[in-house]
């Protein structure tokens, strides 16, 4: 076949469009031609592609045939699988392309050219994975398990015992045994899925063929019972189905009072902030001030990208007044304290560009910032408990009891046993009453003293966690003793018996939602009293619950609002060199005391109305025309 000429097809945006339809039409009579290769002419030179392939380049490309540039080489896309973070890195090989060509450009035209890229690829991809057959069934999983040997080791994988952090990650590494096994094997039908990171959630794959884990219970605790079966073959016990259970009942649990709180913090959020936006023709606001922003590693430096800095002295004042802008080859910066430009520190009314980030201060430019850092937050948060009615998993931090304790003992899941090889003795002093836990219905202790035979000195102990003793080694002749101390010798214990029980904290799907709250909604702050400290809390706690791909813009586009002059309770004025003493405010206050249609729209009215503050409120809001 006779090479496509991109010089041609790129000529003009209506040859453009023209070709692609033909492409379409071509496909469309014959789609097992979308596997055929053929070649394609760049300037003299060649490259091989597919016609499914070079449909997706084709969609790709749209921003070059809008702005009337020929293609290179280097800009066709030739790998194999397109996921989300391929479509972003190409995006951002677009923008940077023209950007570094000094080509005239406008945000907005590349911004809706992209934008209508994704909705034709959307729309392709539900008529084409018609044709192509693409589905899920349980009958071909069954069959597979069957007939492949690899994939039958898989489903019946066999958990060793452990404590919770190493049953989870036996679950999380058999999920990404399934996931790579599927991207070897294209011929089967979760082969496209897989590839492309979307449609299948993992962890739920990984509970339906692999094994189903830990589950918590009522109250968020571990339950220390593995459930090793599948969704595929079923559960084997009516233990397994009981725990299982429970589980079911603590998603809705879930579900229904805490995606009502999340739903009641974007509202707080939205109202705190509906007033409060960026300004895209503000250049530079000649703030005095700016955030001291630690990048502690690459998720931070991830969360700062195309925003500006200055570079710091030891004593955090600026080494210069030249100002650089964040980028992906910043990492020189990881481990640093920097001055970044923050629309926290902004000395305008509407963040200025600077403050912002620049390029996304034109990129955003026609958009309520303020309310857009809002949604970013909390649609995740929320989607997150949402999801629980399909996966409940536990995420258990892994407790770090140092080489002497393993020396001695091991640990099955919540209990700790004598290791059986063990020639020793433990001292601890008799629990008192203070120590008796009602929730657990058992004494505790946190330190011991471990003896190993043949040694003549005990060697003192603390754990990291309360240990819960086994009642069986409290008798009552023992408690009624004379004796302060309780000594235990490993040759008197069965090796089935345990000697403490212990809890570990499980981070489960409220985890995050309820530390963002107790940062922002409770009055200490978690003892956080000044802006800088606070906007790196804010960021750590994002990372920390996997939600470091929130840019840091947004939420100092929140904490801002937050931030008030201590004497008159109004934005600080960040315009004047020494800066006037400050409070940061919790979401509610900080409505109460905006607008007055934003605090009549939020609640407590009869409060406001007898109180003669609210009639000297002059701010205004653009929720004002509501109460006209």
């Amino acid at each position: 076949m006779e090479d496509f000429k991109i010089e041609e097809i790129f000529s003009s945006l209506e040859d453009y469009e023209n070709f692609k339809e033909h492409i379409k039409k071509m496909l469309n009579r014959s789609f097992g031609m979308r596997k055929s290769e053929f070649s394609v002419s760049i300037g003299g030179e060649h490259l091989d592609l597919t016609f499914g392939k070079l449909l997706v380049n084709l969609l790709l490309m749209k921003p070059f045939a809008i702005f009337g540039i020929i293609p290179t080489k280097d800009d066709f896309f030739t790998g194999n699988t397109m996921t989300q973070d391929v479509m972003d890195n190409y995006f951002n090989h677009i923008i940077n392309r023209f950007r570094n060509n000094d080509l005239n450009y406008d945000y907005d035209v590349i911004r809706n050219a992209i934008a209508e890229s994704m909705n034709e690829m959307a729309d392709l991809s539900g008529k084409y994975n018609v044709k192509a057959g693409n589905s899920i069934s349980y009958r071909d999983l069954i069959k597979l398990e069957v007939e492949d040997e690899e994939f039958n080791e898989l489903v019946h994988t066999k958990v060793k015992p452990g404590q919770f952090h190493t049953i989870e990650d036996q679950f999380n590494e058999l999920g990404k045994k399934l996931m790579q096994y599927f991207k070897d094997h294209p011929e089967t039908e979760l082969h496209p899925f897989v590839t492309s990171e979307t449609g299948l959630n993992k962890k739920q794959f990984t509970q339906a063929v692999g094994f189903v884990g830990l589950k918590p219970d009522i109250d968020g605790k571990v339950i220390p019972v593995v459930i090793g079966d599948n969704f595929l073959r079923g559960l084997s016990s009516l233990e397994s189905y009981y725990i299982n259970s429970k589980g079911t009942k603590k998603a809705l649990i879930t579900n229904n009072k805490y995606t009502r709180r999340s739903g009641y913090l974007t509202r707080k959020l939205e109202l705190s902030n509906i007033d409060h936006y960026h300004d895209n023709n503000i250049l530079d606001c000649g703030t005095k001030h700016f955030v001291i922003y630690s990048v502690d590693n690459a998720a931070k430096l991830h969360q700062i990208i195309g925003r500006h800095y200055y570079d710091l002295k030891s004593d955090n004042t600026k080494a210069s007044d030249e100002l650089h802008t964040v980028s992906d080859e910043s990492t020189d910066l990881i481990g640093k304290k920097i001055g970044l430009r923050s629309p926290v520190t902004c000395a305008s009314k509407c963040v200025c560009a600077t403050c912002y980030g620049r390029e996304l201060s034109a990129v955003n430019k026609d958009i309520n910032t303020g309310l857009s850092g809002t949604l970013k937050l909390t649609e995740p948060l929320t989607q997150r408990l949402l999801s629980a009615k399909h996966l409940l998993s536990t995420n258990t931090d892994k407790v770090e009891w140092g080489p002497l304790f393993e020396e001695v003992f091991s640990v099955n899941m919540d209990a700790v046993y004598f290791n059986q090889e063990a020639d020793c003795s433990i001292t601890f002093k008799k629990p008192t009453a203070e120590q008796f836990d009602e929730d657990e219905n058992a004494y505790y202790i946190e330190t011991l003293k471990i003896l190993n035979t043949g040694s003549k000195k005990a060697v003192d102990y603390t754990s990291p966690v309360k240990l819960f003793i086994n009642d069986k080694l409290l008798p009552v002749e023992k408690m009624k003793d004379d004796d302060e101390n309780i000594t235990i010798y490993s040759n008197t214990v069965n090796e089935d018996e345990y000697l403490f029980k212990y809890q570990t904290r499980n981070n489960e799907l409220t985890k995050s939602l309820q530390q963002i709250l107790d940062l922002i909604e409770n009055s200490d702050h978690l003892g956080i009293s000044d802006y800088n400290e606070f906007v790196n809390k804010f960021d750590d706690l994002l990372i920390e619950n996997d939600l470091g791909y929130i840019n840091s813009v947004h939420i100092e586009m929140i904490t801002a609002t937050l931030i008030k002059d201590a004497a008159t309770g109004k934005r600080l004025d960040f315009s004047k060199e020494m800066l006037d003493d400050y409070v940061i405010n919790r979401v509610s206050k900080s409505i109460m005391d905006g607008p007055l249609a934003v605090s009549l729209s939020f609640e407590r009215l009869n409060d406001q109305l007898i109180d003669l503050n609210t009639y000297e409120k002059t701010d205004v809001s653009m929720m004002d025309s509501l109460f006209m």
